[in-house]
């Protein structure tokens, strides 16, 4: 089975340095990720148990369920965050109606979890890929071949800006943004596919 950097190299031809290589192919997989239906996610997601009741830190995931002990817990803004602990507050959250909130990267339940009641988060991690790389673990099949053309895209992106700028060849830029409207069309029709066939 050919790398990643291989087949975006049969793509378009090139690549650029690794490093921005993988780092393309990690953007690309969070945005593919994103787009799928909860469906489709739910099936590559993971539960987290936690005690913490300062929060969860929750970067580079996507949030798709929580709860608190057995109860279903509903996001609310963190705006609401002191009124869901105060208990003149309508907003109080309560063991039978907890809530979470997101501050920054971090996830924080009410009322506070504990030994006996966790915190229990389904969530996407969001894949690290490297150029190297085959497969990308716990992310659909299907899905990989929409990163690998989403991130031939960032390659020819990069290769107009340099024509434009550093080379300054307009004409091989043309040429070559018309080469990202192909893939783009391709890309369009790939994520169609994956969504529509889930609806």
């Amino acid at each position: 089975m050919q790398t990643f950097k291989e087949q975006i190299k049969d793509l378009v031809g090139t690549t650029y340095d690794d490093d921005a290589l993988s780092d393309y192919l990690t953007v690309s997989a969070k945005e593919v990720l994103s787009a799928l239906p909860i469906d489709l996610k739910r099936n590559h997601s993971s539960s987290t148990s936690s005690n913490v009741s300062t929060g969860r830190n929750i970067e580079n995931e996507e949030i798709i369920h929580v709860k608190r002990g057995t109860r279903n817990a509903n996001e609310v803004s963190p705006i609401l965050s002191d009124e869901v602990s105060d208990s003149g507050s309508i907003h109080l959250a309560t063991n039978n109606y907890p809530v979470y909130y997101v501050i920054g990267n971090k996830l924080i339940v009410k009322p506070n979890v504990d030994e006996t009641d966790l915190s229990i988060t389904e969530s996407i991690v969001y894949p690290t890929v490297v150029h190297s790389d085959t497969t990308i673990s716990n992310f659909p099949n299907n899905a990989e071949y929409c990163v690998v053309i989403a991130s031939c895209i960032k390659v020819l992106q990069q290769r107009v800006d340099d024509l434009i700028h550093e080379e300054e060849d307009v004409e091989l830029a043309t040429s070559t943004q018309n080469e990202i409207t192909i893939l783009l069309g391709l890309y369009k029709q790939q994520m169609d596919v994956l969504i529509g066939g889930r609806k």
